[in-house]
């Protein structure tokens, strides 16, 4: 069912990007939230393993974590990341 509509449509695009980034000589990182919500950042968050239904990320936490990897604060474990 997923795949038939328009989240399906989008994760294409991803497998697509991904395939991209991965085969590019740039060093590159293409990070993947979960679900975004407002608000001031409440903890440190990285990268997890899987999309859950109720899963969610303030933008603010998202940000932060940018910031720590181009500070070379944050340790990166691929090329494209899920962030929760």
């Amino acid at each position: 069912m997923i795949g038939l509509g328009n989240v399906g449509v989008a994760y294409q695009d991803l497998e697509k990007a991904e395939a991209i980034l991965d085969g590019s000589p740039v060093r590159s990182l293409a990070v993947r939230p979960v679900t975004l919500v407002s608000g001031s950042p409440k903890r440190k968050r990285g990268p997890v393993d899987q999309y859950r239904m109720l899963s969610t990320i303030r933008r603010s936490e998202v940000a932060q974590f940018l910031l720590d990897v181009v500070d070379g604060n944050g340790s990166i474990p691929d090329r494209h990341v899920l962030l929760g």
